[in-house]
């Protein structure tokens, strides 16, 4: 096995700060604001629907689903295999 492809004992900068994944940081910005939300709705300040309180519960999935078929797409990933015979 070649060190060339073992990355795990790479010694790092102390200072060097670990890469931020965008997708956990996106969450956090939508469980926020459906906290947000949430405590707006049970104080009486909204009088939206659940359907909008909660839509940052479910956006975030949708729009992780749809980056995805679009990325499958534009890759050609999506297609179907040849058949087999």
């Amino acid at each position: 096995m070649s060190t060339d492809s073992v990355h795990f004992f790479r010694q790092r900068n102390p200072d060097e700060r670990p890469p931020v994944r965008l997708s956990i940081t996106a969450y956090a910005v939508l469980f926020t604001a459906f906290l947000g939300l949430f405590v707006l709705k049970l104080s009486g300040f909204l009088d939206w629907s659940w359907w909008w309180i909660s839509s940052p519960l479910w956006l975030g999935p949708i729009g992780q689903l749809t980056w995805i078929l679009r990325e499958r797409l534009r890759s050609g990933r999506f297609s179907r295999p040849a058949s087999r015979r």
